[in-house]
């Protein structure tokens, strides 16, 4: 049995779906003037596929330190290749040596006191002197380093009608200037009482200045007409090129990017292969089972990445599989049947895509490095998976045929 650990809250959340769908991850405009839709490259076209280079990377773990993270990981190079991977049970930033593929570190912090920095909700390494801390539901930033004590705090005002600083692997924050943080945040409200045109001028991001603690919105919105055929999920994810920020949306094929942050958003239709043309809409108050079917059995995208060794996106998709009972829906959440990834160049042009169909990885684990782009083989289908390692296979881009 793999050890996965916040299990415990997902009733509640399934329960509770539309006021506290913002609480974990799912794993993810304000005008049409002006945007480019490519609907001649509606489709996957292309003939690049990720394959297997059979070349795992196995880091040998603890009977305290699950292989698998519902927060995710976060790879990042210094003198040496470091993962980094958020305990949530402990409140603990676990950090792995990927030389000597084993357990380095952790970083466990207290929640109240003079040293608490509350529940960790995701963080950002900058680099090993400056850990971005970011707790659940407060407008405030710890930095830290890997002595984990901490160096500085940063209070920031929260935007009206948004929510604080939304960072998730498929959503790091990006530091400009030293200074000046852009953030993912999220739209507070209910998912089935939120109609189009009010969701349409919701942010996507803003920024915040880390010297004063003021924010600014980004002139990011939602896409008009998202909800014109009735409820969906509106979770979304974030990546930035040096060139671009992209989103990608559950339930739309379209991306939307901008080249600066004062710049309207523009789109590209950029359809998976293995998804259908509409959507489903469903309002999101059935029962667990029929929620449970919506957020992890529907047609959907979730999590796009880029990788700046390749100059490419990843763009995670997944094709609609039947839940049968509550205990599948749960596994789902975390540990997908089957999945495909996009490949798209740095100016969204489709290159290929790869299905993935056997129940053998974990896409919500999964980092970009020199070699390629490490998922998780900790499936608990998989019969490779292993309860005390945390263990990766390397996919690398190749021509197919």
């Amino acid at each position: 049995m793999i050890r996965t650990p916040g299990c415990e809250i997902l009733p509640l959340f399934l329960n509770k779906l539309p006021v506290l769908f913002y609480v974990l991850p799912v794993l993810c405009l304000f005008s049409f003037a002006g945007c480019r839709s490519n609907e001649s490259a509606s489709v996957s076209s292309g003939n690049l596929q990720l394959i297997n280079a059979e070349k795992n990377l196995a880091l040998g773990i603890d009977e305290e330190t699950p292989n698998f993270s519902y927060a995710g990981i976060r790879y990042f190079r210094g003198e040496k290749p470091w993962l980094f991977s958020l305990n949530e049970g402990k409140n603990e930033i676990q950090m792995f040596d990927l030389q000597e593929q084993k357990l380095h570190k952790r970083l466990q912090f207290e929640v109240e006191g003079d040293k608490g920095v509350g529940h960790v909700f995701g963080f950002h390494v900058h680099n090993l002197d400056s850990i971005f801390i970011f707790p659940q539901f407060k407008g405030e930033i710890f930095i830290t380093d890997t002595s984990k004590s901490i160096k500085n705090k940063h209070t920031y005002s929260v935007p009206d009608f948004h929510t604080p600083a939304f960072v998730l692997p498929d959503s790091p924050p990006v530091l400009q200037s030293g200074q000046r943080l852009v953030v993912r945040t999220r739209p507070e409200g209910n998912y089935n009482e939120l109609k189009d045109e009010e969701l349409s001028t919701r942010h996507l991001a803003y920024t915040i200045n880390l010297n004063n603690g003021e924010s600014g919105l980004l002139p990011h919105f939602y896409p008009k007409g998202y909800l014109a055929q009735g409820p969906r999920i509106f979770e979304f994810s974030m990546a930035a090129s040096p060139q671009k920020t992209v989103y990608s949306f559950f339930a739309d094929h379209r991306l939307y990017y901008s080249t600066s942050d004062t710049g309207e958003l523009e789109e590209v239709y950029a359809r998976s292969k293995y998804l259908p043309d509409d959507f489903a809409n469903r309002p999101l108050s059935g029962t667990p089972l029929e929620n449970m079917q919506y957020t992890f059995g529907s047609n959907r995208y979730s999590g796009i990445m880029y990788d700046p060794y390749r100059e490419v996106f990843y763009r995670f998709c997944y094709p609609e599989v039947e839940i049968r009972d509550r205990e599948e829906g749960m596994q789902l959440r975390g540990f997908p049947k089957k999945f495909s990834i996009m490949v798209l160049d740095k100016d969204l042009n489709i290159l290929g895509e790869t299905l993935f169909d056997k129940p053998h990885y974990v896409p919500h684990n999964a980092f970009v490095a020199e070699e390629g782009l490490y998922i998780s083989i900790n499936h608990p289908e998989n019969p490779d998976n292993q309860e005390d390692y945390f263990a990766f296979a390397l996919l690398v881009l190749e021509e197919g045929e």
